[in-house]
């Protein structure tokens, strides 16, 4: 059972890619993504579980497209809590707690890579669930501001939809906006 801001962002995905060219590859079963449940002991956020049992799974998306989920894959440190609330570049940071940066491994499913190990990831665990990051081998952070799968691919697609690399506004700037408005302050 979905709730009705789900819905909506669903239909409004669906809408906004019928104006496009974006292809995914077909939705995944109900059984399958139970499965994947199951082994991996934890529920995937709803945005996510709904976009793949209605709209698709894999195919375009942002950076190198998105990630198709593999319901049969055991991902061993999916479950454990992701350790994160705010960004954090450890590179940074002059005395990194070494077992914080391998926690950063836990509890997040790859969506897809902008290159450069620069990684989507939905947080599937911890305070963060439902938010998608970037973690990379510096350091990770939230999308600013904050956005869970849904908003994250609307907001992509709208971007596509606008004229992608050729709108006004480069998609690192679109997807933190927070981050860059401020720079464009200064």
């Amino acid at each position: 059972m979905t709730d009705e801001r789900t819905d909506r962002l669903i239909a409004e995905i669906v809408e906004q890619l019928k104006e496009t060219d974006i292809c995914l590859g077909p939705c995944v079963e109900e059984s399958a993504l139970a499965r994947f449940e199951q082994r991996n002991g934890v529920r995937l956020p709803t945005g996510y579980r709904e976009f793949l049992l209605r709209i698709g799974n894999g195919g375009d998306g942002p950076g190198d497209g998105l990630e198709t989920f593999d319901p049969d894959v055991l991902l061993e440190k999916v479950g454990l809590p992701f350790p994160l609330t705010a960004a954090w570049v450890w590179d940074d940071d002059p005395d990194p707690d070494q077992a914080m940066i391998e926690d950063c491994g836990n509890g997040w499913i790859f969506l897809g890579t902008e290159g450069c190990g620069m990684n989507w990831g939905l947080i599937v665990t911890g305070s963060e669930r439902g938010q998608v990051w970037n973690i990379e081998g510096q350091g990770a952070q939230p999308c600013a501001p904050a956005r869970d799968f849904l908003e994250w691919y609307l907001l992509w697609v709208n971007w596509i939809r606008d004229g992608g690399d050729d709108s006004e506004r480069c998609w690192w700037d679109t997807v933190w906006a927070d981050y860059a408005d401020k720079r464009s302050d200064q």
